[in-house]
């Protein structure tokens, strides 16, 4: 059975338990707890490498396992079976937004009363060399091996692989990503996110700029916050010369709109911008919960990681923010920022995780410092 289980299913077991060990909770399947009605599984999860390799292999006989091992729905079922969660149990592939549309609906869950716990994860690892072969035939990938966010030289993204689980527990009036038990500190608030598609655009895989506006506003009134309360943005930032413009054009209507043409406005309301991509790479399937916990360590921390292999701003960005209106609030670093440097308020962020499935936007203000409840695995 363990040789015919895809890897990510494994890796999604092993993070779990660290998740629930660092909350200070035994895994409810153990032998002290009783199956738990109340605890959902969400995973976002979409490649099958492991499986076509397997289906590649001469030395590979059929067997009982084959079926259930390279499922994309059994990755969520895996986990409520070891763990005995009788919650909702749902695999989710929307392509790059695939693990934060889960956590939206880890959210959704929570709000209807479908679950007071879930586990919520992303997964991705490259296995199959055909499947990146075919990514540099559509000319996808970075000639180079660079994820070059916002820079004049972005050509496309580099691949990467991760594994995410948060653990997100209810608090009043919003979603808790839950803290360390042993410091009884907690995590980070979830204060509203939303979900969209991008319709018609001028191709299947090209982004949508006003179908984005709409995503992030519909989370920021979700979230029950002003524009101006926002202080980080943490982008999907793939390093396109077409999607990274188009974002970023969507976040400056957006974010500047609080200013009401008030140049002076524009300049006191300052947004961090941060990119996960620029150092991890694009982990697909599994970027949506990485880009969370980025924002998370930026919020908990009270810093800001520079945007890795930024040498000099796309001219195609600097149109777009300029087009917006917005360019004096955008805070760009080559450098890490330091404590000093970022607000010492809490300080709301947002993610956006946007592809030909669809777009996503998250808006979340830090509750108390803490330690979070899973791992990532770059």
């Amino acid at each position: 059975e363990a040789g015919a289980m895809d890897p990510q299913q494994r890796l999604l077991l092993r993070q779990a338990t660290m998740g629930l060990c660092m909350v200070g909770a035994a895994p409810w399947g153990s032998s002290t707890h009783t199956p738990s009605t109340g605890v959902g599984v969400f995973v976002g999860i979409s490649t099958t490498d492991y499986a076509r390799i397997l289906q590649r292999s001469v030395s590979a006989a059929p067997n009982a396992y084959a079926a259930p091992g390279g499922a994309l729905s059994v990755a969520a079922g895996r986990l409520s079976y070891t763990y005995g969660a009788q919650g909702p149990a749902v695999s989710v592939d929307t392509a790059c937004s695939s693990s934060l549309v889960s956590t939206h609906l880890a959210c959704q869950s929570w709000t209807l009363a479908q679950c007071q716990t879930a586990l919520v994860g992303g997964v991705n690892l490259t296995l199959d060399p055909l499947t990146t072969a075919s990514f540099i035939w559509s000319g996808m990938l970075a000639a180079d091996g660079r994820c070059k966010t916002l820079d004049a030289a972005a050509d496309g993204y580099v691949r990467g692989e991760a594994c995410t689980v948060v653990v997100l527990s209810g608090g009043d009036h919003s979603t808790l990503i839950a803290g360390d038990a042993r410091t009884s500190s907690l995590g980070v608030r979830l204060a509203g996110s939303a979900v969209n598609q991008d319709g018609r655009s001028s191709s299947l895989t090209a982004p949508n700029g006003p179908a984005q506006q709409t995503a992030m506003r519909s989370a920021l009134h979700d979230a029950r916050l002003a524009v101006r309360a926002v202080a980080l943005l943490e982008m999907h930032g793939t390093g396109t010369a077409l999607g990274d413009p188009i974002e970023m054009g969507a976040a400056c209507a957006v974010l500047s709109s609080s200013s009401g043409g008030n140049r002076e406005h524009q300049y006191e309301h300052k947004v961090g911008i941060s990119a996960a991509k620029s150092w991890v790479g694009h982990t697909e399937a599994g970027a949506g919960t990485v880009g969370l916990w980025s924002a998370h360590t930026c919020i908990t921390q009270s810093a800001m990681a520079p945007l890795a292999h930024l040498r000099q701003l796309s001219p195609h960005v600097i149109s777009s923010a300029s087009a917006g209106g917005a360019a004096p609030w955008m805070m760009l670093s080559r450098v890490c920022m330091p404590r000093s440097v970022c607000r010492s308020r809490p300080a709301p962020a947002g993610e956006l995780a946007a592809c030909d499935s669809g777009s996503e936007r998250f808006c979340f203000p830090r509750h108390q410092r803490a330690r979070a409840a899973g791992a990532i695995r770059p």
